[in-house]
């Protein structure tokens, strides 16, 4: 499972926690933190080096998995 989470995310704690908790439950767990950027930050600003970085990081997991 990709975890993705944005560091100024008002969830950014549940979503930490439920990485670890998948984690815990022996399942493979990609996790993924934006810092500083706000929850759907890729729809807000599509073209941004963030965004792209995180179009390869779904790539490549999808690719992998």
């Amino acid at each position: 499972m990709l975890v993705v989470v944005e560091g100024s995310d008002l969830l950014r704690d549940r979503a930490e926690d439920y990485a670890r908790k998948l984690k815990g439950g022996g399942k493979k767990v990609e996790y993924a933190e934006f810092e500083g950027k706000q929850h759907g930050f890729f729809t807000i600003d599509p073209i941004s080096p963030d965004s792209d970085q995180l179009m390869l990081i779904i790539k490549r997991f999808i690719t992998e998995n």
